[in-house]
Order: structure tokens, then C-alpha cells, then sequence
């Protein structure tokens, strides 16, 4: 890089993402270029950003999927763990806690990047597996209060995302576990997170907020701890905070899910910005989930391109077909204002109208 007319390298250096803004300060560096590594067993990739040296935004990205080849296939999950102390997410949990002597165990390592995978890909199967794995080390070590913490967060996000589960029974879970990590650690921001998945669950929107709230304030420059915060913040009805919160972790972060920027599109609607509201929701790729096509369905109606918009909307209508006949339930586990969901229901309603996409 030093061959560059006029470029100068200040340091070479092995940093976490969220040290970037403050290292650019220390050094008095115009930009600085990350590299950051994710994968699995299949897959890895790797991330290299240009940022700006003052103020921390992203000014330029590229990605490179990399198969590994089959005789590396087995050390991949390690390095994974070790190369997530570069990418963000839980790695902070799992990167110290390799290092502490006596937690290596099969058990512990394989819960913890379980629930690391989940928190990359974001998916229901994941997620199961995660807590499946947390479920059972948990009841080895019951004591331990960062494997106490996870596996409540895995309870209650399924809480959140799942409602053909015993609420009762995983409610106890959650509080039960949750409350073992903070009498050990009460900096636990996980923890607190998954106090407000069940209060999401609950519709207890006050004890989701302030629980979400106090997760960010404990770690301010954590990604997936951002991520979540956000994300339960915005469910509880604060998005000017919640999607604050998420396009700070995206900065930090560009590997997370894709889902969240359906939220984002979200906050766009309830503000009227609805281009802003259709370049979130056009970035949302998870299939089988309604708010990504339902979000490009009503802003690419109010933005007047009524043939995408009913393909899309078609698409929301086969994940979700109650949508045409009762368009406020889907809604239910969103706390919004009466003038909230009259807003997206007007926008709705033109769809509506066109007997449901099928016009």
C-alpha cells in the first residue's frame, strides 16, 4: 500500500471492528481498511472495508466467498470462532471464553459457536440448534452465568418468533436463566436481551424498552448486541432510538441477517420516506418471511409502480393469507400508535382494493 503516490500506512494492527472509530482518532489516520473474516464448515467470507478515519462510515466494501477445500473442513469451525473476534457478533463471548483455562470442553465450544451461527444466519433452524446445545451444557454447568445468559437469549427469541411454544413453560426458562447471569454479572447485556424478548412475547412494550435500552448502554459498540437492541426497541415502539441502534450495527457489521432491514423499512413507512422504505426492504432477502415483500408491496405502490408492487404483494398474500381479510393482525406483535396503524393500513389499501395483488 505504501507504493501508493501520497499514501501513508500509520499502523498495521489486529483490532476489533468497533475500535475503528477510536483508532482512526488516536492516529490521526484519514481512512482505515479492515479486513474481517465469517464462515462455517461449507463456507467462509471475507469482508474488507475502507472507513473513514474521523467519524467511522463505511465509504466503500467488498465481499469474497471462499469454499474451503475439504481436508480444511474440520478446522473451520475453530478458526471461525477465533476469527469472530474480527467480525463482531457474540465473538467478544466466545473469543474470551476459549481462552479461559477448563473451557474448552466439546460441549461449551460447540454451544457457543451453535448460537454464533444463529446470530449470522438467523434462521428457525439455527436457532433450534442453538438452544438445543446451550439446553444441554446449561444443565452441566449450571452456574455459569455467560452460558446462562445465552441460552435464555435462545428461549426467548424463540419466544419471539415461535408461537407454538409452551409461552409458560420457556417463560420460566428465560427468567430463571436470565436471572442466574445477572446475579453473577449484572453487566450481562445479554441477559437483559432476552428479558426483552419476553416482554415482547408478554406485550409488555415498558419492560421490552427498558430492558433493550439498558443491553445497548452496556455495550454500546457491540454489533449483534446493537442488532438485538435494535430490533426489540423498534418492536416496542421507539424507532427513532431502535433503528439508530440497527444501522449502527450494520456499520460495524454488514454480515448480519438481512431481516432487520425489514424494521428499518418499517420505521421509513410510519415517516413517509417511502424510497427509503423500498431500498431497505429491497436489501431483505430472507425467504419465507412476510415483511420483506410486504414492505416492497406498499412502498412500491405509493412510489406509483403498480405491477411490481401486486407481485410483491402476491408474495406477501402466500406467506400470509389472512392478509387480505385482516391486514391489522399482522401487526399484533408491533407495538404501534392508533395514527401508526392507520398509516399503514391507508398505504395498504390501494392493494387492497385491487382484490389483494390478483388485479
Amino acid at each position: 500500500m505504501e507504493k501508493f503516490d501520497g499514501l501513508r500506512v500509520i499502523l498495521a494492527a489486529r483490532k476489533r471492528a468497533e475500535d475503528a472509530r477510536v483508532l482512526g482518532t488516536q492516529l490521526g489516520a484519514k481512512f482505515l481498511l479492515t479486513c474481517s473474516v465469517a464462515g462455517s464448515a461449507e463456507a467462509a467470507t471475507v469482508l474488507t472495508q475502507l472507513l473513514d478515519g474521523e467519524d467511522g462510515r463505511l465509504l466503500w466494501s467488498d465481499r469474497v466467498e471462499v469454499e474451503p477445500s475439504e481436508d480444511q473442513a474440520l478446522a473451520v469451525e475453530t478458526w471461525t470462532v477465533r476469527a469472530a473476534a474480527l467480525v463482531g457478533d457474540y465473538a467478544g463471548l466466545i473469543a474470551r471464553q476459549l481462552q479461559v483455562a477448563g473451557d474448552v470442553t466439546t460441549g461449551g465450544q460447540r454451544a457457543r459457536v451453535a448460537l454464533y451461527r444463529y446470530v449470522t444466519v438467523g434462521s428457525e433452524e439455527a436457532l433450534a440448534a442453538a438452544r438445543a446445545e446451550l439446553s444441554a451444557v446449561v444443565a452441566d454447568r449450571p452456574h455459569d452465568p455467560e452460558l446462562n445468559a445465552m441460552f435464555a437469549f435462545a428461549v426467548g427469541s424463540e419466544l419471539v418468533y415461535r408461537d407454538d411454544l409452551d409461552a409458560r413453560t420457556d417463560s420460566v426458562l428465560v427468567e430463571t436463566h436470565a436471572a442466574r447471569a445477572l446475579t453473577a454479572d449484572p453487566r450481562s447485556a445479554v441477559a437483559h436481551l432476552a428479558l426483552s424478548f419476553l416482554a415482547i412475547r408478554r406485550r409488555d412494550w415498558e419492560t421490552c424498552a427498558r430492558e433493550a435500552r439498558t443491553a445497548a448502554e452496556l455495550s454500546p459498540d457491540h454489533p449483534s448486541l446493537l442488532f438485538s437492541a435494535g430490533g426489540a426497541l423498534m418492536n416496542a415502539g421507539d424507532w427513532a432510538l431502535g433503528a439508530r441502534l440497527t444501522r449502527r450495527s450494520f456499520d460495524l457489521n454488514p454480515f448480519h441477517p438481512t431481516y432487520q432491514h425489514a424494521n428499518l423499512a418499517f420505521e421509513c413507512l410510519l415517516k413517509g420516506d417511502l424510497a427509503g422504505a423500498l431500498g431497505e426492504a429491497s436489501i431483505v432477502d430472507e425467504g419465507g418471511r412476510v415483511w420483506g415483500p410486504f414492505c416492497r408491496a406498499v412502498a412500491l405502490c405509493g412510489l406509483g409502480h403498480p405491477e411490481q408492487s401486486r407481485a410483491e404483494f402476491r408474495e406477501a398474500l402466500r406467506i400470509e393469507p389472512g392478509l387480505s381479510t385482516e391486514p391489522e393482525r399482522l401487526f399484533d406483535g408491533i407495538n404501534l400508535t392508533a395514527d401508526q396503524l392507520n398509516t399503514l393500513l391507508d398505504l395498504m389499501a390501494p392493494l387492497l382494493a385491487d382484490g389483494g395483488g390478483d388485479g
